[in-house]
């Protein structure tokens, strides 16, 4: 009996460090029906020749494509998810492991459950750069119980609550959802928003991998830093603006809009034509004197000042309050 093919898609860059332990853990799985696929994203550090020895000492029927520019870590997904003729897919970076028996585990559970679940996803260990774990559980600090499964399109409107590395998708999640938008500055969030729409996800409490924490990852340069956490709430605003017409969250939604923009104001890093159009968006998606203050301040650029002066005042309420 023909056990069905998944796609595993690695996306790789300057983790010579590490790439040989991520590929073994695909190597290693108990799993065979496997296909591999890998894109180097213009590594500068020794990868593409760790790669290469690696597919050729081990005979490995794979793809390997070496671009010769960084394209970003969603259209190099996209590339692969367009060559990927597995049932089933899991993405992964190049500085994190698998499992050893973690696509068997998964491919059993998705067997067993509805077409309407398009995602399932489990539980990862949080290592260093020795291999030590950190984390023994990546979900245990988020949740008093157990992450949520079903439709589960609410928590997304918080944070974004799953780690892609232990994430395994049908295939055929794509021709509805559609591929990773190339426009935004990172790529899961608003996968999962759109994923979260059209299909269910399941959860089990396995440790299928582990991802590693470390200094240079993004929530270190985009995070700690106005000009690029900037672009950040600029994608967040773009991910959220895509849902406004989902009626059941639309308040929600509206809230994290608006949200989203006071944080940028706070930051003083928008220029006067982006104050402006955010601003006219969000007067566009909901027609309030709120927002119709907002988009006249953003116009007369006086929006900074306004809100340097609502917190002032708000502050020292505050402390007379307490006084």
């Amino acid at each position: 009996m023909n056990n069905p093919l998944v796609s595993v898609l690695m996306v790789s860059y300057n983790h010579e460090e590490h790439i040989l332990y991520a590929l073994n853990s695909v190597l290693n799985q108990t799993y065979k029906d496997i296909q591999i696929l890998i894109a180097d994203n213009y590594s500068a550090d020794n990868s593409i020749a760790i790669i290469e020895k690696w597919i050729s000492d081990n005979k490995i029927e794979c793809i390997f494509i070496k671009h010769d520019k960084n394209l970003g870590v969603c259209k190099a997904i996209n590339e692969l998810i367009k060559m990927a003729k597995g049932e089933y897919i899991c993405i992964f970076s190049s500085d994190d492991y698998f499992m050893p028996d973690r696509i068997e585990k998964q491919v059993k559970i998705f067997e067993s459950l509805p077409a309407e679940t398009g995602i399932i996803y489990g539980d990862i260990h949080v290592i260093d750069n020795n291999n030590n774990i950190i984390e023994s559980s990546f979900y245990k600090p988020f949740y008093e119980t157990m992450p949520p499964s079903g439709d589960i399109f609410k928590y997304f409107l918080i944070n974004n609550p799953i780690n892609a590395l232990g994430l395994m998708l049908r295939s055929k999640v794509f021709e509805k959802t559609g591929y990773y938008d190339e426009n935004l500055l990172f790529e899961d969030y608003d996968m999962h928003m759109r994923l979260a729409r059209d299909f269910k996800y399941q959860y089990h409490n396995d440790i299928v991998g582990a991802y590693r924490r470390h200094k240079g990852q993004f929530s270190d340069i985009y995070c700690t830093d106005p000009d690029k956490y900037t672009l950040v709430l600029k994608t967040n605003f773009s991910t959220y603006l895509k849902h406004i017409n989902y009626s059941e969250y639309r308040p929600i939604l509206i809230k994290r809009i608006i949200g989203v923009f006071i944080e940028m104001i706070k930051l003083n890093k928008l220029t006067w034509r982006e104050k402006a159009r955010y601003s006219f968006i969000m007067l566009k998606a909901e027609h309030n004197m709120l927002n119709l203050l907002i988009y006249f301040l953003c116009l007369t650029n006086l929006i900074y000042f306004a809100y340097r002066c609502y917190r002032l005042r708000y502050w020292q309420s505050k402390n007379i309050g307490a006084l």
